[in-house]
């Protein structure tokens, strides 16, 4: 049997030799431990960001309700928390409008167009770091694939700009518009100025109004609800989308705000009266 070991490698060129074979042995093991890569992946969370995007452009450009078109745009969302994720993203954007656009154009030679996608897309950046409170780099990785082919740089440049520079931060309430302020201001005054100012800064619950008052508590427990009186239901945050809630489909409840059934509460039951709706 022959017992004569291998000669360990001598001079400098051997160990060069045996330490470049110790790194490629180490690179092998670690590229056999990482899963192979699926071809055309997406960047984590880029869906979720596509249809904000989708979803802002179908409000600022084509004039749609929100609500009216987001079950359409994150129809291909599986999971809830992606589904609400995008709905937050693009009130923030809307909430904060005036005042993420005033950002931007102070970190620009010339104000961007206003519907540019190089805006959009940076008020969606400024958004999730902002208002949502996402770290900085993760609020400008998850929206740059939205802009590749395009205005990639602009985007990173002058998100950049806005990241270093000290003491950027928007008011404790979002500003109006200049022609939506005047207008308010002239018919209601400044106390409602303020008042809506400091609204639009929260998210507005959801009510539905049952159509068996008796069920309020039956509906309160499987929609995880509350409930103001009987009838009443209020939605926690971060719920499903209306359409896929239990009793959608039945006609069990409608979305009414609360405030907008307390005149038919208050009038009770019709018993032959006749009522004149003057804000249909």
């Amino acid at each position: 049997m022959n017992t004569t070991r291998p000669s360990r490698p001598k001079g400098k060129d051997s160990r060069n030799e045996a330490r470049s074979f110790k790194k490629e042995g180490r690179a092998s093991a670690s590229s056999a431990k990482r899963p192979p890569q699926r071809k055309n992946a997406q960047p984590i969370g880029l869906p979720v960001r596509k249809a904000a995007l989708q979803l802002l452009e179908a409000v600022l450009r084509q004039g749609l309700p929100l609500e009216q078109v987001i079950g359409r745009i994150t129809q291909g969302l599986k999971q809830n928390a992606d589904r609400a994720l995008v709905h937050a993203l693009a009130a923030a954007v809307l909430r904060w409008c005036h005042d993420l656009d005033q950002l931007i154009d102070s970190a620009t030679a010339k104000p961007l167009a206003p519907d540019v996608k190089a805006r959009m897309v940076l008020r969606m950046a400024l958004a999730q770091k902002l208002v949502l409170k996402q770290p900085a780099h993760v609020a400008i990785a998850t929206v740059l694939p939205l802009v590749d082919g395009g205005p990639r740089r602009l985007v990173h440049g002058v998100y950049g700009s806005l990241d270093r520079r000290e003491g950027v931060a928007l008011p404790e309430y979002p500003t109006l518009p200049d022609e939506t302020a005047y207008r308010w201001e002239k018919a209601w005054g400044e106390p409602m100025l303020a008042a809506a100012s400091r609204a639009l800064a929260e998210q507005p619950p959801v009510d539905l109004t049952l159509k068996n008052p008796e069920e309020t508590a039956f509906w309160q427990e499987k929609l995880s609800g509350e409930s103001l009186f009987a009838g009443h239901i209020r939605l926690p945050e971060g719920h499903p989308p209306i359409a896929e809630l239990a009793g959608y489909q039945d006609g069990a409840w409608w979305v009414q705000d609360i405030s907008a059934s307390l005149a038919a509460r208050l009038l009770g039951k019709g018993e032959n009266r006749t009522i004149l709706d003057l804000c249909a």
